[in-house]
């Protein structure tokens, strides 16, 4: 009965597909006669169609002569029924985008820009049917009744009936003839080395390989130090405590991969490392995203004020990715977190070690002449049986030459208050608070036999702790003055307590785990220590902080930024400290407009001149610095006119405070211009312009690259004013100019190179303009990587010149890919995609023109 049930489903399901798919194909075919430049995805998906069709009509009259089996006829009824769904979405968009036989020329235009906007709907629905077909010839060929097994390589020939086209599908390989056929082996990428002495935990390892069978995200949770497995795979890793470190591991992952853009400030590493794991031609990898326990950080967007409501950040998970080649392991502590990260599924527990393996881990790190089986046993169980802990009690006891016995006498004199102190800093309902104390009373007497023979160690432990734990420069813990072999002795006795870890080299960064760096912060606290630590790390983060952020100085902004976003979490009493915040709060933001996070530039800069207008006079050039900064991150916002507000309070601050030609003055001249030039008060900003090109040229010299700016400002707005002699000279003036002092690859160069190919397009010199384009599109996608704002500028003024040259399809394609950029970055109203949208409107306008006259020019042929 169950059967006949499921085949009489089954019919019904095919008899459903067959009806919509027809009345699809027909629409499709209108359309395609009625739009004959139409996007490419529609005749994509009528030309599957009649394939997925064919196949279904032959499993229709394999049912009904009960060829099929039952499990077959299961696997393919859900299959259908998704299929029926997505057919009869297609159908639904297919019949507002085709053009009626009384629509007017504007309802034309529109549905055609609507079936260019809705393309990426269709290339969804395509790629599910494209699966459900893989889908259905595998339950059609790999199940059927004949003995066909489900490792034999059948092949179905299917018949597009109007075209004839035999098309041979091939089921899903197996994952290790998958394997088998990938020509690159996946990157190693780990932050620490193979341990020769680790302790294999099967039962976990076991239970992740079972997971991954069915599901292609795993989660691990547990309490931070009761270890985790080992995978014996390559696989790639990022620490994921943060978002800003997330992205610094996929950075990482991007460098090692060495994908294109890797290496620069303005590229979306996140979107590029997520479309190289989500492309199965890649192979196949593991990635472990370690220590994702921050659920807002995964899960929610980041919403902002009035001013970002348009520019909201995506949530990690957006970036994890899903590929039948690929496997996530995250790792949290957060049981809920890995459940949701997993799909839903359950998260695999990581409990404390076993009493058998933890005796195993203490016996691999002390000396045989040092065990003894009693006190082991004592050891491991006053230590909750926690790698962690375990793993430091022997460093300590090897390290000091103590006996195991020693060290659980030290255990019981430690003091009495240690555990309600690390108790409540620690405290979690998802936590053992007795395990955890013990982790501390093992850290305290580490970091006490510090205190007393390496001081200098402590003091550099003290700062790691409040500073970014995950991953520390070496340049932020050398004291001035230090000898190289006193700051390594500091540096081992670290690692030598398994306080830290750290890499080979001198650049390498230093780790420490999180519960040492908490167990640290509270010890600082009940020292009374926290904010002497708390105001070394603004101190030190502050001094090595670039000032000027050019390009040559991304790699050191990206290592500092984690570090720098931790510090802003400390609260500060003192003025002196407020204003130190304040003006690394200003120089943080510059950057984050660099990476175009406009968004979290503008918090940074109205903390900064909420702290110095609190703390100084409204005309001090600090506070007026932080005024000048908020007025350019309100200009990349798009919030033009506050900009302009902003600005010129900046102008009339500090042309009191510093005067008219101070340098300052003139910075905010020239953005003061920007802005004017984005309004098109050309006349205006014609005048600025010239002032801040005056004075610059007089107080630094013809060939700074400040007077550069304003020399190419002025050249951009006398090519707007039609002038294009002077324009001419100006751009080829500013161009030689940064060749001379930048070099040709420099970002100011590319830029000034991009004007001077815009100065050909109005003089109909098409060709060479568009030679021009190409050569700054190459530099920018080098140096930003493919969707920097300066690459989204070069890309439209290409989209111009090809739609001047009546390469049409082409000009569509580059302004689409614009506005899906823009639209991501800046939001769907920022006046930058607006304007891409009105460049998209007029290529399809002008097809639509085109379509229109080829119809008449045949109309009239044929009355001829």
């Amino acid at each position: 009965m169950a059967e006949a049930i499921v085949a009489i489903g089954l019919v019904s399901a095919i008899v459903q597909f067959v009806d919509f798919s027809t009345k699809v194909v027909n629409r499709l075919h209108e359309f395609q006669v009625e739009v004959a430049d139409g996007p490419k995805v529609y005749q994509d998906v009528q030309n599957r169609l009649p394939l997925m069709l064919d196949l279904v009509n032959k499993i229709h009259v394999r049912v009904v002569a009960g060829q099929v089996d039952e499990s077959s006829q299961a696997t393919m009824l859900p299959v259908l029924e998704s299929c029926i769904s997505q057919v009869m979405l297609l159908h639904n968009l297919v019949v507002k985008a085709l053009p009626q036989a009384n629509d007017s020329s504007w309802t034309r235009g529109k549905k055609a820009f609507n079936s260019v906007m809705r393309e990426s709907e269709i290339e969804k629905i395509d790629q599910v049917l494209r699966t459900k077909f893989e889908l259905l010839v595998q339950a059609e060929t790999l199940h059927r009744q004949d003995g066909w097994g489900p490792k034999s390589h059948q092949m179905v020939n299917v018949i597009m009936p109007a075209q004839q086209t035999n098309v041979t599908v091939l089921p899903p390989q197996s994952s290790l003839e998958r394997s088998e056929s990938v020509s690159t082996q996946p990157v190693f990428m780990l932050p620490f080395q193979r341990d020769p002495k680790f302790i294999s935990r099967k039962n976990i390892m076991e239970e992740v390989v079972q997971k991954f069978q069915n599901q292609r995200q795993v989660a691990l949770a547990g309490l931070g130090g009761v270890g985790d497995e080992h995978p014996e795979a390559h696989v790639f890793w990022t620490y994921a405590g943060t978002a800003a470190k997330f992205e610094q591991g996929y950075q990482e992952i991007a460098r090692r991969l060495s994908l294109p853009g890797w290496d620069n400030q303005k590229v979306d590493t996140l979107q590029l490392v997520y479309e190289w794991l989500s492309d199965e031609y890649n192979g196949e990898w593991l990635l472990v995203v370690d220590n994702a326990d921050d659920e807002a950080a995964f899960f929610a967007k980041k919403p902002g004020g009035p001013v970002q409501e348009q520019e909201i950040s995506e949530p990690l998970a957006r970036y994890l990715p899903n590929s039948a080649k690929g496997s996530v392991l995250v790792t949290t502590r957060d049981k809920r977190v890995g459940q949701r990260l997993a799909g839903r599924e359950k998260a695999i527990e990581v409990l404390p070690m076993t009493a058998l393996d933890s005796m195993s881990l203490l016996q691999s790190r002390i000396a045989e002449e040092d065990w003894d089986d009693a006190d082991a046993i004592k050891l491991i169980e006053e230590l909750s049986y926690l790698p962690l802990a375990i793993t430091q009690a022997a460093a300590f006891i090897s390290e000091n030459g103590v006996t195991i016995s020693e060290y659980l006498e030290l255990l019981d004199t430690s003091d009495t208050d240690l555990k309600d102190l690390l108790s409540e800093h620690l405290e979690d309902p998802r936590r053992d608070l007795d395990t955890e104390n013990s982790v501390m009373r093992t850290w305290k007497l580490s970091f006490d036999q510090l205190l007393k023979g390496k001081p200098r160690a402590a003091d550099m432990l003290s700062l790691m702790a409040v500073l970014d734990h995950s991953g520390t420069p070496r340049m932020l813990l050398r004291k001035d003055g230090e000898t190289e072999i006193g700051f390594l002795t500091a540096l081992g006795a670290l690692q030598a307590f398994s306080l830290i870890t750290t890499g080979k080299g001198k650049d390498a960064a230093c780790k420490m785990h999180r519960l040492v760096a908490l167990s640290t912060q509270k010890w600082l606290e009940l020292r009374g220590m926290l904010r002497h630590w708390q105001t070394a790390a603004l101190k030190v983060i502050s001094d090595n902080f670039p000032g000027r952020q050019s390009y040559e100085n991304w790699a050191l902004l990206e290592a500092l930024t984690p570090h720098a976003l931790l510090v802003f979490s400390f609260t500060f009493s003192t003025t002196m400290d407020l204003l130190q915040c304040a003006a690394l709060l200003a120089l943080a933001a510059l950057y984050d407009l660099g990476k175009g996070k406009c968004d979290e530039a503008h918090d940074k800069c109205v903390r900064s001149l909420q702290i110095r207008e609190d703390s100084l006079p409204a005309d001090n050039p600090l506070t007026l610095e932080s005024v000048q900064t908020l007025g350019e991150t309100l200009l990349h916002l798009g919030k033009l006119d506050s900009a302009r507000s902003m600005l010129e309070r900046a102008i009339a601050g500090r042309e009191k405070a510093l005067g008219a030609e101070h340098s300052d003055t003139l910075e905010s001249i020239s953005d003061l211009t920007i802005t004017l030039l984005e309004l098109d008060d050309i006349a205006s900003a014609v005048e600025t312009a010239q002032r801040a090109l005056r004075g610059r040229e007089k107080v630094l010299g013809l060939d700074h690259p400040d007077t550069l700016v304003s020399l190419n400002i002025l050249g951009m707005l006398r090519q707007r004013q039609d002038d294009l002699v002077v324009a001419r000279d100006i751009c080829e003036r500013a161009l030689l100019g940064r060749e001379k002092i930048l070099g040709r690859e420099h970002p100011d160069t590319l830029m000034t190179l991009n004007d001077w190919a815009m100065l050909h397009y109005p003089q109909g010199d098409f060709d060479t303009a568009k030679d021009i384009f190409q050569t700054v599109l190459v530099g920018e996608e080098r140096l930003f990587g493919r969707e920097s704002y300066d690459m989204q500028v070069s890309l439209s003024n290409m989209g111009l010149v090809l739609s001047a040259q009546g390469n049409l399809d082409a000009a569509g394609a580059i302004h689409k890919r614009v506005i899906a950029i823009r639209e991501k970055k800046l939001g769907p109203e920022h006046p930058a995609t607006l304007f891409s949208i009105k460049n998209l409107v007029a290529v399809l306008q002008q097809k639509e023109i085109q379509r229109r006259q080829r119809r008449c020019l045949r109309g009239f042929v044929r009355a001829k």
